[in-house]
């Protein structure tokens, strides 16, 4: 009797034939359904495609934006250094005369003269025609006051 159970208990479906009439041989089930069956959790949807030209174009445009942003900053350290030493070689030709007060339009004025193209300049000026009536008010006082930086100018020279 035993040997008849454990040949009965055997053969289930995994058998060489099929154990019912309906069922083919082997598991025709589908290669998914077998995944989910095997690990029981079920699979994620596949990744969306990846377009890797707009990738590297923004990795492109922050490498770039970077390096404009050093550029300037280097320049803009560069053109405090020239501007100081300018200022100062001003102070000691135009001014040697012990007189450090000096407007702030005529300090512009020169500053102008030295550093910035006159291109830019005259665009500067169609602005600020533009603008006219609203800084006039601030114009009349700036041409009153003194150059901010007067201690400074001082400090260099001594």
């Amino acid at each position: 009797m035993w040997t008849l159970t454990y040949t009965m208990a055997t053969r289930g479906r995994r058998g060489a034939g099929p154990a019912r009439g309906d069922e083919s041989a082997g598991d025709q089930r589908a290669p998914a359904q077998q995944a989910q069956d095997q690990i029981g959790v079920p699979l994620p949807p596949p990744l969306p495609p990846v377009d890797y030209g707009a990738l590297m174009q923004g990795l492109v445009h922050a490498m770039q934006t970077q390096a404009q942003t050093t550029a300037a900053l280097q320049a803009q350290v560069q053109f405090q250094e020239r501007a100081d030493v300018w200022w100062s070689s001003v102070l000691r030709t135009q001014f040697g005369d012990g007189a450090m007060e000096v407007a702030w339009t005529k300090f512009v004025r020169l500053f102008r003269a030295k550093y910035i193209p006159i291109v830019l300049m005259i665009l500067a000026d169609r602005r600020h025609e533009a603008l006219a009536p609203w800084l006039a008010e601030e114009q009349e006082e700036r041409t009153h006051n003194l150059h901010p930086l007067k201690q400074k100018a001082t400090t260099l020279l001594s």
